[in-house]
């Protein structure tokens, strides 16, 4: 499915899940077939996610973020989901960084609080639970590199 016909699948899920008038526009993108939204109404703004499921399956985020939230790490609340058409709708958190707000009062806060987090999820977060990063996943991912970025520019 192309992306037109993808960004019209998702206007039309949001339109029966928020039932007021909104507004979409790109918010970020990573290096997956994953595609983030910021989505305003008059009173609220969300993120979503549209990970097409020929491609990306929500499952495993969905997961981790369970897994993350339960041990207090600061994760975007999942208000809608839908698996057969991956789609999540979830808080937003804003589109400041820590880069973007960085500054000589609040170093020290931000940084503890981004290292008790990645503590947290070395401690408390089960192994078998995620993934093992196999070097044929390694290898794979860096293949991605050449695919997506080498050989496009």
């Amino acid at each position: 499915m192309d992306s037109l016909k993808r960004i019209d699948l998702l206007k039309d899920w949001l339109s029966k899940k928020l039932e007021i008038d909104f507004s979409i526009s790109a918010a970020s993108s990573d290096a997956s077939f994953r595609r983030y939204f910021r989505v305003k109404t008059v009173e609220d703004s969300f993120i979503v996610m549209d990970a097409p499921p020929q491609n990306e399956s929500i499952e495993a985020f969905l997961k981790i973020s369970q897994i993350l939230n339960s041990i207090n790490v600061n994760v975007p609340d999942i208000y809608e989901e839908d698996d057969a058409l991956g789609f999540i709708l979830m808080q937003d958190f804003g589109s400041d960084t820590y880069l973007d707000v960085l500054n000589d009062d609040n170093q020290q806060r931000l940084y503890s609080d981004s290292i008790e987090s990645l503590i947290q999820m070395q401690k408390l977060v089960k192994k078998d639970l995620c993934q093992s990063y196999t070097q044929k996943i390694l290898f794979d991912e860096m293949s991605l590199f050449i695919e997506w970025y080498l050989k496009k520019i």
